[in-house]
């Protein structure tokens, strides 16, 4: 299991896409609506531009029960 970063539907649509040449971040979608990365991306320079909405946000481990049955569906 993976330490994530805990997104609101707004916050996830903010940092959707690409954050530099060929690297992309996509939230995964949670079964209570909310969203999740991986905290792993606030160490990847890759993803720098994202850094500021996404330090300060909640971290939490998620179940695999958790996820929404589509999230992995692209």
């Amino acid at each position: 299991m993976t330490d994530c970063i805990i997104l609101t539907p707004a916050q996830a649509a903010a940092v959707d896409g690409e954050t530099s040449p060929g690297c992309f971040l996509r939230p995964r979608a949670l079964a209570d609506g909310h969203f999740a990365l991986s905290a792993l991306v606030l160490a990847d320079a890759a993803h720098e531009t994202a850094w500021p909405l996404l330090i300060g946000l909640p971290h939490r481990i998620i179940a695999a029960e958790e996820w929404a049955p589509s999230s992995f569906d692209d």
